[in-house]
């Protein structure tokens, strides 16, 4: 039997700089029950050679050689792990100063899974803008009735989408359907909400990760994953109501109409991203119409409109994002 505790799972892909921050902020504080496990399917060597240089002898390393998509990569990392817990962290973020240790102490009681806060800051890590994306000041315990998990279904979802704030046990993490999340980006969520889980869940209010703003793979492909994988992943949950998914995300896109200038005014959504729209949803010709028209729209004209909402509301996300 492994005496491992903690496996921190990390999937990888071209971003060996940023590894290297979190790899620095995670390695002064091992122990003897926690280890790193990497999977890497980046399709050059600089994250391979990173690990040879620095840290090889602490390190699980797995080098794929091929882009088989996030959720597959946590899975096959979670595949190699050895510890009774698997906290799933990103690769660009950082983790606060003796977080680890923190962290570690509350595995000793028997939970599900824990949700761990965190802070949002600039790229360069210099500056915070979010204190807590969770708003909470306590610690919350949840039982693992239908009652606590639709109450964190309904309230935690929108934060656990952020798959770096998720430590799970492995045994029920490889007792759960994984493959049918495939593809979703969110394989994690599936995991989770699939079904009851067995035992109560932490939810931890001090922020121990740091994360990078902005700074995400998947910027290009942003209206697929939120307006479509996103909502349709939680609107498939069959232990929970019709109002409790509208209330974290609602089907209908138009709903979102500040996001959907917003990502109009960046590219991110297209005639293709309609396209693709109207072959994943059944919509009315209203919506149809009126998402044809954003995707047609000028560019130029959306990011001014976008603009002046981000000043006028103080939308500094926005404002980083568009380089104003």
């Amino acid at each position: 039997m492994s005496n491992i505790k903690l496996s921190i799972c990390i999937a990888t892909y071209n971003r060996s700089t940023y590894l290297k921050s979190m790899l620095d902020s995670i390695i002064p504080n091992l122990n003897s029950q926690i280890e790193i496990v990497i999977v890497d399917s980046s399709d050059n060597l600089y994250t391979s050679e990173l690990i040879s240089d620095f840290y090889k002898s602490k390190i699980k390393y797995i080098y794929l050689g091929v882009k088989s998509g996030v959720d597959k990569d946590y899975d096959t990392c979670i595949s190699y792990a050895s510890g009774e817990y698997c906290w799933l962290l990103t690769d660009d973020d950082v983790l606060k100063e003796n977080s680890l240790n923190t962290i570690f102490n509350y595995l000793n009681v028997d939970y599900s899974i824990l949700i761990v806060n965190s802070e949002l800051r600039s790229r360069d890590l210099s500056e915070v803008y979010r204190l807590k994306q969770l708003p909470i000041d306590f610690n919350l315990v949840l039982s693992n009735s239908m009652d606590d998990f639709r109450k964190l279904f309904k309230e935690v979802s929108n934060y656990l989408s952020f798959i770096g704030g998720l430590i799970i046990k492995r045994e029920l993490w490889l007792s759960r359907n994984r493959e049918i999340y495939y593809g979703t980006e969110f394989i994690h969520m599936g995991v989770i909400f699939q079904k009851l889980l067995p035992s109560k869940i932490l939810i931890i209010s001090e922020p121990h990760i740091s994360i990078r703003m902005n700074n995400s793979l998947w910027s290009n492909r942003a209206f697929k994953i939120w307006f479509i994988n996103w909502p349709l992943l939680i609107h498939s949950f069959d232990l929970f109501d019709k109002s409790d998914k509208i209330f974290i995300v609602s089907l209908n896109p138009l709903k979102q109409l500040i996001k959907l200038l917003f990502y109009r005014s960046l590219g991110a959504f297209n005639i293709e991203g309609f396209k693709l729209y109207k072959e994943s949803f059944k919509s009315n010709f209203i919506i149809n119409s009126v998402l044809f028209i954003i995707a047609k729209s000028n560019k130029s004209i959306i990011r001014y409109i976008i603009g002046l909402y981000a000043f006028l509301f103080k939308r500094k996300w926005m404002i980083i994002d568009l380089k104003l």
